[in-house]
């Protein structure tokens, strides 16, 4: 499973240069992707779709989570309340307990995922709702998707390279 990991770039320029670094380096240009607001012209830089710019897999991988634990006490209602006492249904009778669980864990996820991805589509992501101010102001926000042993390989190469920008910027003030 890949981590994503986001840096904030002031500008179209630094976004290019940092993205040639990345793409010199160990990070493949599907991995990379920009998102930034409506006026800002990305040139040939890779757009966040709206799989990084909502929730929608972050909500649905939460909704499994909790659908698999609303699963699981809905498997262990119908399992342990008798069924005189309540009206559970009764096409339990019949199968094994881990056959109930598995059905009621397996529905309760799938069903919750669901409904709770269709919710995070509608929904600007949590993860980025730190970024939204800034991106507002023409800042562009790079999301990298990597594996989790490159993580502090690429955050040093964006880091070299925004220190490399400011000296560019630098000397050019000078001269």
């Amino acid at each position: 499973m890949k981590t994503r990991i986001e840096f904030m770039m002031p500008n179209l320029e630094t976004s290019i240069q940092v993205r040639s670094a990345l793409l010199a380096g160990l990070v493949e240009n599907k991995d990379i992707h920009f998102l930034a607001n409506q006026e800002t012209n990305l040139a040939d830089l890779n757009k966040a779709n709206a799989a990084e710019g909502s929730n929608f897999l972050h909500e649905g991988e939460k909704g499994i989570l909790y659908g698999m634990g609303f699963g699981l006490l809905a498997g262990l209602y119908v399992l342990f309340v008798p069924s005189w006492l309540t009206s559970s249904p009764t096409w339990y009778s019949q199968s094994p307990w881990y056959i109930v669980l598995m059905v009621t864990i397996s529905l309760g996820a799938i069903l919750t995922a669901i409904g709770a991805a269709f919710l995070g589509v509608n929904i600007f992501n949590t993860d980025l709702s730190k970024y939204k101010n800034r991106i507002a102001k023409g800042e562009i926000l790079m999301i990298v998707s990597t594996d989790l042993y490159t993580i502090a390989k690429i955050r040093k190469i964006v880091k070299d390279s925004l220190k490399m920008q400011t000296l560019i910027k630098l000397e050019k003030g000078l001269s």
